[in-house]
């Protein structure tokens, strides 16, 4: 069960890192912009990106906007362990 959680949320947020990344201009994903918690990551990211993408999984509030806030920004694919 551990094994199952622990590949969802991986896959989970691999999917929203790339939605974040190709479909930038997409409805849904500006939609998702202009929450709070959104504009929030993306400060987190712009100051501190590598240490952000490590631990956004435990800060409360910002479980779904952080992959797609990711894949938005301009932090290269290869440093993102989505």
């Amino acid at each position: 069960m551990l094994l199952s959680a622990t590949a969802g949320s991986g896959i989970l947020d691999h999917l929203l890192f790339v939605a974040g990344r190709r479909f930038r201009s997409h409805r849904l994903v500006t939609r998702a912009s202009e929450q709070p918690a959104f504009a929030k990551a993306l400060r987190f990211i712009e100051r501190y990106p590598i240490s952000y993408i490590l631990v956004f999984r435990f800060i409360f509030g910002l479980r779904v906007a952080s992959p797609i806030a990711i894949g938005v920004s301009s932090v290269p694919p290869h440093a993102s362990p989505c």
